[in-house]
């Protein structure tokens, strides 16, 4: 429900997507929560801002569970640090793993583990959902394995995108009807600001 004279953004995710470049901040919308991580360029973006992790414990990026039952792809770009603060060098261990969950977080499976050494420079990274993992409630982690602590050993993502494959779409196309107050009929997040009570529809 929109208020008249009011905006919000709709999203169109009846096959999963995600899509974040964390410009100008972060789209918690997406996301079930994200530890000791924030949006800036610390660390360098690909453009504008990136996901940077600093801080302290934990640090990780958990997606919202979604309908990812007809498989798709994760594609990102990595960076973990090998100079000095804020993007201090990580150390042989302190590696990134891509996980999923199909169990609400209970338990996480590893997807691909990135080796410290390997992304000194922001890489892009292209991988397929695997079978176990195309469920109607699928979450994705990115997580730090181990580190020193506050402003060490940092690392960044950017301009993240999971797109499921959908009836054998590899990248999927929307068309929002009517168009009346929308701000683009064809994206999958479009901001809505009618002037009348109206329900849109997305295709």
């Amino acid at each position: 429900s929109i208020c008249n004279g009011d905006t919000i953004q709709l999203f169109a995710n009846t096959c999963g997507s995600i899509n974040d470049d964390f410009d100008p901040g972060i789209d918690m919308q997406q996301w079930e929560s994200i530890s000791n991580g924030s949006s800036n360029n610390d660390c360098g973006a690909i453009s504008g801002k990136a996901l940077y992790f600093d801080g302290d414990v934990t640090r990780e990026a958990i997606t919202k569970g979604m309908d990812f039952s007809s498989g798709g792809i994760i594609k990102f770009y990595l960076k973990i640090g090998s100079g000095t603060a804020p993007c201090e060098d990580a150390d042989p261990g302190e590696d990134v793993v891509l996980e999923y969950s199909i169990n609400n977080g209970s338990s996480w499976n590893i997807i691909t583990t990135y080796n410290e050494a390997l992304y000194p420079g922001f890489t892009f990274i292209s991988d397929t959902i695997p079978f176990a993992a195309q469920t109607s409630n699928t979450q994705f982690r990115w997580k730090q394995l181990t580190h020193a602590g506050s402003g060490w050993d940092n690392w960044a993502i950017d301009d993240l995108e999971i797109i499921c494959f959908g009836s054998g779409a590899s990248s999927p196309t929307y068309v929002w009807i009517p168009s009346a107050g929308l701000s683009d009929t064809t994206i999958f997040n479009p901001l809505a600001n009618p002037d009348f009570a109206i329900t849109y529809t997305v295709t």
